[in-house]
């Protein structure tokens, strides 16, 4: 039953939210929808997407900043971590606020409902791929540096780099326009519900491949990691080697938090779609969209998650980070020059007992000329010269 206490409805609306909406399978948002039930969680979802999307554009866009103008965090490794930080800054400027402006639609109850949630899928679709790319690479990344480290150079070049992004960029690219084309169409046979089912299960595989290569470089480098704290133990190691170690290891814990961001945030957007995709009868229409509006912020947090994660694991962009907000003076900057008052001071000499008590002190009074002796030196001067 609708809450009468709730927004009413736009009068001026042509009842656009009466609309089938075939590209979200008809799983648009109704006035009617908006209840005593769904309401608060409404509200829930867009407080936590307000909060989150300001630190997300920030803190992403200082990852950038940093990598960008400090020279010694231009490594392959972090050139990748700039990658995985501008797909998460599109996140928040452009998914979010389309959200936001969904959630806000909802919640006041005046459409249309169908072309802005027909944005927000496609945006989402475009970055969560771009994102799921880049995590991809960081952990291929990550895999050959320990598996090969000895080759990893050769192997892990910038043209690789290049290569990799630029496909990453590519696949979210080809997934929006392709999309935004369906959307577009949105057409109510047949054929289009057969092939969007099609496309969609095509991309729910190429997803999940993506995160089962993660998990694949995830597992080695995790027995990896755990045989060298083994080693660490047990062996005597030299220092260098030992660095490295400690290095590998802490990569290994940071992708670790990386791929439960990824568990947590990814995951279950991936099964609420498949859900939904092949069973139409098991939840209520305006249960699913809740519940799709929940998955989605966790998608979204996760852009949030990650540069978190590598402002507090990477100890170099941490410090980059705090040098561009100047809370932390910069490394190569040379250090501030005090100026300091010296004082000198002249060593007395203490006359002996006996000289003291000896020596009669005499008070000189200053001498002051009278006319007569400058005259007299005057002469003196004139008789010198004269002599020379």
């Amino acid at each position: 039953m609708r809450n009468d206490s709730l927004p009413s409805p736009s009068t001026n609306s042509s009842n656009p939210e009466n609309e089938e909406c075939p590209y979200l399978n008809g799983l648009v948002w109704k006035q009617e929808y908006l209840t005593d039930v769904t309401y608060p969680y409404l509200v829930a979802v867009t407080v936590t997407n307000l909060l989150a999307v300001l630190p997300t554009t920030l803190l992403n866009a200082l990852v950038i900043v940093a990598v960008a103008t400090r020279r010694r965090l231009q490594s392959k490794s972090n050139v990748l971590v700039a990658g995985l930080a501008a797909a998460d800054l599109l996140t928040g400027l452009v998914v979010q606020d389309i959200v936001i402006t969904v959630e806000l639609t909802r919640i006041f109850s005046d459409g249309p409902f169908c072309s802005l949630e027909k944005a927000s899928a496609v945006a989402l679709m475009g970055v969560f791929f771009l994102s799921l790319g880049s995590l991809a690479l960081i952990s291929i990344d990550r895999y050959i540096s320990i598996k090969h480290s000895l080759r990893y150079t050769t192997i892990v070049t910038k043209q690789w780099i290049k290569t990799g992004l630029l496909l990453a960029w590519a696949t979210g690219l080809l997934v929006t326009i392709h999309e935004l084309t369906l959307a577009v169409i949105d057409s109510g046979t047949d054929r289009y519900f057969l092939y969007s089912k099609v496309i969609t299960s095509i991309l729910s595989m190429l997803a999940l491949v993506a995160i089962g290569v993660i998990s694949y470089t995830y597992c080695y480098i995790f027995s990896e990691s755990r045989r060298q704290k083994k080693r660490l133990q047990t062996e005597q190691l030299n220092e260098e080697e030992v660095k490295r170690l400690k290095k590998e290891r802490k990569a290994a814990n940071t992708l670790t938090l990386l791929l439960a961001t990824l568990v947590i945030t990814y995951i279950p957007t991936i099964v609420v779609v498949l859900i939904i995709s092949y069973s139409d009868d098991i939840l209520e229409p305006h249960i699913v969209s809740v519940i799709m509006t929940w998955v989605v912020t966790f998608g979204l947090l996760g852009s949030l998650c990650n540069p978190i994660i590598f402002f507090w694991r990477v100890k170099k962009l941490r410090h980059a980070i705090l040098e561009i907000l100047h809370y932390r003076q910069p490394e190569n900057s040379p250090p501030p020059i005090e100026m300091k008052e010296i004082k000198h001071h002249r060593p007395r000499i203490q006359p002996s007992t006996s000289e003291a008590f000896s020596r009669t002190v005499t008070r000189q009074e200053p001498d002051q000329l009278s006319f007569r002796k400058l005259q007299a030196v005057e002469i003196v001067c004139d008789v010198e010269e004269t002599a020379v």
